[in-house]
């Protein structure tokens, strides 16, 4: 679990550089055309929605997403990275069992 821990951790470190380096608006507008109902196969359509509707959203969530992806941007990508980094709303971490007497059982402050 330690090694799970540090990999997140190197990971959610090395976001900002990622954004950075990142050719974002070709990166979400290749993401939002992954969401375009039309080019999808009826069955992915028909599971897409069907995830929409099990979170809550309405039947337009594909549209709906696609408009926030093309609303991206550097700087608020970066601000959320560091939100990430500095725990700002904590951090939750779901396991299948329980953790283990060695395994502390929250991640150490930052």
């Amino acid at each position: 679990a330690q090694q799970l821990f540090a990999h997140i951790g190197a990971f959610i470190g090395k976001l900002p550089q990622l954004v950075r380096d990142a050719d974002l608006p070709e990166q979400a507008n290749a993401l939002a055309a992954q969401f375009e109902p039309s080019s999808l196969p009826q069955q992915q359509r028909a599971d897409l929605q069907w995830q929409a509707q099990l979170a809550g959203h309405r039947g337009d969530h594909a549209q709906t997403l696609q408009g926030a992806l093309s609303n991206l941007d550097t700087h608020s990508l970066l601000a959320s990275a560091d939100q990430l980094i500095s725990a700002t709303g904590g951090w939750l971490i779901v396991a299948n069992r329980p953790a283990s007497a060695a395994v502390p059982l929250s991640l150490p402050e930052r």
